[in-house]
């Protein structure tokens, strides 16, 4: 997730091993954070991947092989306007179990001004023009959104 001026971007690569008996064939929603502070992504991406919008995200169709994995890349850049900037977690937990390790790198420049993550950080890397937060979670049961606000 990198915070830029009016907009931010995810870059998600997410990787499913499916445990069950049988091949698994289904439709993926993915949303999208639309409220006051979150406009429609002005850019969406899932290379190899068909897609349809609606209401609150994409949906994509998912193929799930008994002890394969499944992996999926998506990028999308989204205006924001005001100063928070969200990404999505909570949805995974109607998936009735925690997500086995999630990794995540949050950039955001340096000169905003009282800028906050809501996750506490393994580990912080700054450069001249930005601060990049690093934290792993597993299981990650998420109890609420990767929220980034300044002032």
């Amino acid at each position: 997730m990198k915070v830029s001026s009016g907009f931010v971007e995810v870059w998600g690569m997410y990787h499913f091993t499916f445990s069950g008996q049988e091949q698994l064939k289904g439709i993926m929603h993915y949303p999208f954070p639309l409220d006051s502070s979150h406009a429609w992504p002005d850019s969406v991406s899932i290379p190899g991947r068909r897609f349809l919008e609606n209401d609150s995200g994409v949906s994509l169709k998912m193929r799930f092989i008994p002890g394969q994995e499944e992996s999926l890349f998506v990028y999308y850049r989204q205006p924001v306007l005001r100063n928070t900037a969200r990404y999505i977690v909570t949805t995974t937990r109607r998936w009735d179990r925690p997500i086995d390790r999630a990794r995540f790198r949050v950039t955001v420049p340096k000169n905003l001004p009282n800028v906050r993550l809501n996750y506490v950080p393994d580990s912080t890397v700054l450069t001249d023009t930005t601060i990049t937060w690093l934290f792993t979670r597993g299981p990650f049961w998420p109890s609420e959104d990767i929220i980034v606000t300044w002032n």
